[in-house]
């Protein structure tokens, strides 16, 4: 801070209140020069008392002591850049709090000058992740949980599940199962009221990966019947943990992987679980269904390798309790394998149904450009809430569901999703419905109101996917 700024802040009353300056990772994303995704960074200057945000500024890359200079400089003048605050007074405050040692050697001397103390107070680093976690939103909604934000979940299964997610994907245990496989498995294994859940390996199509988990066997068995491998109808809760790109993950999941050092395994390997009800749409996952996923992770490729892949002379039927790391506390998980082979299980007649899978196998195609698709939600991200309007095929849609509300009057996309080749892009719906949930629609059967920025991306989006579809047997 040069003399002259100091001079100028002299200027003002100084008053006997604290300021907190911080920085967050702004949720949302951009593109970097090369075209890869990042997250801007927000700093933002709060009020002491009110929390009221005296100033916010969003730069591309970590920001330096200038930044948060500049940033507390146009607080306490109400600068131009500020004025969406100007109902404040201007004033200097007594103290400044920052949470980073490093910030504070840079930037007290110069403030000191102007009469006001920079600190570093380890009682306010509560109070400043509170407002770090209300300011970095930045102007978006996020309403899905990270894992340490879901109640019951440790930072241990929180550290183990991203560490056994990341040895999964390292594993490839798609290589040697295709989505037809299936492995039940129990947890806890020593807790004999816990349900036998059906899991699917996904990834031999080279498309989704993760693992899927159905309520039974006979559950899954009546996905294959509907024609929908990987989708059963829509009577019972799916979830399944995806690796994919970080934009899907709940921006407090990424946050945490920068703070706390998580592996990650790959630029396309960030681990989310996803849970969706058939009427409430998307819904968070509760603790429990987080340590059955970091117990499968952990246990299901040493299952793999070892009993079912044929590579190694394998299949054959096993059942197997695991051990698993001190996160689980003890409990174990058992993984049983029963050698039934699907692709030759009468689903639609025997000959027949080995027929239409093999067929299904030579005929599938990508239906989206991922670029476009990621291109789309970001535009969508930035601009929500959107207004508009349901399509006859949705309301039709919506009126077959049992439960589902039939939306009237005005609606707003609040929420944006990527369901992957076979979903697209999906979206929640505000107002919610009558039992205040969601309401999940895809983007193909959405208005937009040909006078908004994001029409002509999504109409595009639109007539692509739908000519897509339409080519699809």
């Amino acid at each position: 801070m040069n003399q002259n700024q100091q001079t100028e802040l002299l200027k003002l009353q100084r008053q006997e209140i604290k300021w907190y300056c911080a920085a967050r990772r702004a949720r949302i994303w951009i593109k970097d020069d090369l075209g890869q995704p990042k997250r801007p960074y927000a700093i933002f200057v709060v009020e002491g008392g009110t929390e009221a945000l005296r100033n916010y500024s969003v730069i591309e890359n970590a920001p330096q002591a200038v930044d948060f200079e500049t940033a507390l400089i146009e607080a306490m003048q109400l600068s131009e850049k500020s004025s969406k605050i100007r109902r404040f007074k201007r004033y200097r405050p007594a103290q400044i709090v920052m949470e980073d040692q490093i910030l504070v050697q840079a930037l007290a001397p110069g403030f000191a000058g102007a009469g006001v103390d920079v600190l570093l107070s380890p009682s306010d680093l509560q109070v400043m992740d509170k407002i770090g976690m209300a300011y970095s939103v930045y102007k978006h909604e996020d309403n899905k949980p990270a894992l340490l934000e879901i109640p019951g979940v440790s930072m241990p299964m929180a550290t183990e599940f991203f560490a056994a997610a990341h040895d999964f994907y390292k594993a490839k245990p798609w290589k040697n199962v295709d989505n037809l496989t299936y492995i039940t498995a129990r947890y806890p294994a020593n807790n004999p009221a816990a349900k036998e859940y059906c899991i699917i390996i996904m990834g031999s199509g080279g498309m989704e990966f993760g693992l899927a988990r159905y309520d039974s066997v006979n559950v899954f068995k009546q996905a294959l019947r509907d024609g929908r491998i990987g989708e059963s109808r829509r009577t019972t809760t799916q979830i399944g943990i995806t690796f994919d790109v970080p934009m899907l993950m709940p921006y407090g999941d990424h946050d945490a992987v920068e703070k706390y050092g998580w592996p990650i395994a790959g630029s396309k390997a960030y681990p989310t679980i996803l849970k969706a009800h058939p009427r409430k749409g998307i819904i968070p996952p509760d603790a429990a269904d987080v340590a059955f996923f970091t117990a499968a992770l952990r246990a299901v490729p040493d299952f793999v390798s070892s009993y079912i892949n044929p590579r190694a002379g394998l299949p054959k039927p096993a059942s197997v309790t695991v051990e698993l790391p001190d996160a689980h506390e003890g409990k174990r998980i058992t993984l049983r394998y029963t050698g039934e082979d699907l692709h030759t299980f009468g689903l639609f007649g025997d000959e027949e149904g080995i027929e239409e899978i093999e067929e299904a196998k030579k005929v599938v195609k990508s239906i989206d450009d991922q670029d476009e698709v990621a291109a789309v939600m970001k535009l969508l991200e930035l601009f929500v809430p959107i207004p508009c309007k349901p399509t006859p095929a949705l309301i039709e849609r919506l009126r077959g569901e049992p439960g589902a509300s039939i939306p009237h009057g005005a609606m707003r996309i609040g929420r944006v999703f990527n369901a992957g080749n076979e979903g697209g892009i999906t979206v929640g719906l505000l107002p919610l419905g009558e039992d205040g949930t969601m309401q999940v629609a895809s983007l193909t059967m959405l208005k937009i109101p040909p006078t908004h920025p994001v029409y002509s991306a999504v109409h595009a989006y639109q007539k692509r996917r739908r000519a897509a579809l339409g080519d699809q047997p």
